[in-house]
């Protein structure tokens, strides 16, 4: 390693009056100009953090780190040592307190080290000048069709007349039920090579005529009494294909337009889904009683609906930009990869995490309590009962409060880790294990509130950390990951059924 007198500059030895007072991490000067060892040895990280936590960064300390030396501390504390010193105030002494590593990456920080909610809600690259409150209404409609593939299963099931057991028959339908998460797992990675020529407002677009295929395929099943697996194959591989490619694409489309506008538009991911598992169940139970198909209609009715607000509402491009003007493309996409230093180490921690709630989310939020809860009503305690399809209806209530909670404080509380936030997930998922009618709204909305804090808190990340030109494929990743968990619990539901509860 070099010699630490050779980084002394003319300027910091002609200026003592610069210096700090003398502290047991200062520099030795007079050692150092006389070529001799350091009291604080520079190739020392302790000794570096011990320093840079008091804000006790001299200039001319900055100035005598070296790249090496630099990312040996990044790699042993975990932080951002070159953001810190380009921010440093040079030619002084000291690291205003406001630039501490705490502020600088505050994901990393402590859970407990902060206020919970953070008053000011900043919008990187400044603040739009207004919000798109009707995104809202491109986000719902899609994920109620997705709610209507995954949360009126049962009811699908039940039509083809297949019961609810270990036969093959019941096996092919969990089978074909999966393609919803395969081939939305499988379109985050084809669709930058397919798709490679279509903007994402254009995709976002495409992905939302395939959910409406796909309501109206099983509509026409239904309707014809064509009971066939290859048809719900089919259906859910188009659902899994439009969700898969619809949310990175359109949050990418509204990521420009500010947080609010996107606070605005997670929002519709519960409330979609809840108009179905709510409004749907309801009216399917007494004493409307009416056919799982009038949702399915429904539903495609409203899709076609978001589309025209995409079309007329949604602008292409960001504000003040030409509508084409991003760099799109396979060479874009392998650009992006070749870089991946510059977004992926800040970003597949936070996917794992998003991995495990995508597990837990579809595992049982309703998941396997669909197929626990399937007798013609259900027992909440002596002397109350509910019809079953009331009973769900009432869990996906608290699904609705525990989603919409969790996304609007995921832009309000000081960032965190999204890992912080599992113990809610792994709450509910042990009120809902006890398979007591009563504890199950509580343990999904502990489940939701979770999901909506990771999901929120991930994408606030990557508009914050990750820089613009990284968005989509940040994002695709992101969801491309976290469908790994979508599929092991939708294949696992019949799994967790048996082992709760003993094959019964």
């Amino acid at each position: 390693m070099e010699n630490p007198s050779n980084f002394i500059t003319p300027r910091a030895t002609a200026r003592p009056e610069l210096r700090s007072p003398r502290s047991d991490t200062d520099w030795d000067t007079e050692a150092l100009e006389s070529g001799g060892s350091s009291s604080s040895t520079i190739g020392s990280p302790r000794a570096q953090v011990d320093d840079l936590d008091r804000g006790e960064l001299p200039a001319k300390k900055a100035s005598a780190w070296s790249p090496s030396s630099m990312s040996t501390t990044a790699a042993s504390v975990g932080w951002s040592v070159r953001s810190s010193i380009a921010d440093s105030p040079l030619p002084g002494w000291r690291l205003p307190p406001s630039r501490s590593f705490a502020s600088l990456d505050p994901e990393i920080s402590s859970c407990l080290s902060k206020p919970f909610i953070d008053t000011q809600d900043a919008h990187p690259g400044g603040t739009p000048s207004r919000v798109y409150w009707e995104s809202i209404l491109v986000v719902l409609p899609m994920y109620s069709g997705y709610a209507a593939l995954f949360g009126l299963q049962h009811e699908l099931k039940t039509i083809f007349g297949i019961q609810d057991d270990s036969s093959v028959s019941s096996s092919d339908f969990s089978v074909a039920v999966s393609c919803l998460y395969f081939w939305s797992f499988t379109i985050r990675i084809a669709q930058n090579v397919l798709l490679s020529r279509v903007s994402p407002w254009g995709r976002a677009f495409m992905s939302a005529i395939s959910m409406l295929l796909a309501m109206l395929l099983i509509a026409g099943v239904v309707i014809c009494e064509s009971h066939r697996m290859c048809w719900v194959a089919c259906a859910y591989s188009l659902g899994g294909i439009g969700i898969g490619c619809f949310d990175s694409n359109f949050l990418t489309c509204i990521t420009p337009l500010g947080h609010e506008t996107k606070r605005v538009a997670i929002i519709g991911i519960p409330t979609g889904i809840t108009l179905v598992n709510v409004g749907g169940f309801f009216l399917m139970g007494p004493p409307w009683g009416m056919p799982p198909l009038a949702v399915y209609c429904g539903v495609a009715a409203s899709i076609a609906g978001g589309m025209l607000v995409m079309a007329l509402r949604i602008p292409g491009a960001a504000p003040g930009q030409p509508l084409g003007g991003e760099d799109i493309g396979l060479m874009k996409l392998l650009a992006d990869v070749r870089e991946f230093r510059a977004w992926l180490p800040q970003l597949w921690h936070y996917a794992l995490a998003f991995t495990i709630d995508m597990f837990a989310l579809v595992a049982f939020c309703p998941g396997v309590v669909l197929y626990v809860y399937n007798a013609e009503t259900v027992t909440l305690s002596k002397g109350l009962v509910l019809p079953t399809n009331t009973f769900i209806a009432v869990v996906s209530i608290f699904n609705l409060l525990g989603g919409v909670t969790g996304r609007w404080l995921s832009y309000r509380v000081h960032p965190r880790h999204p890992s912080s936030y599992g113990l809610l997930t792994l709450a509910g998922i042990f009120l809902i294990l006890q398979w007591v009618p009563l504890l199950t709204p509580l343990g999904t909305f502990l489940v939701m509130i979770g999901d909506g804090l990771i999901y929120g808190s991930i994408s606030r990340h990557i508009d914050s950390r990750i820089p613009r030109q990284f968005n989509l494929i940040a994002i695709s990743v992101w969801l491309l990951i976290g469908d790994v968990g979508s599929m092991l619990g939708s294949n696992l539901i019949n799994a967790i059924r048996y082992w709760t509860l003993g094959g019964l």
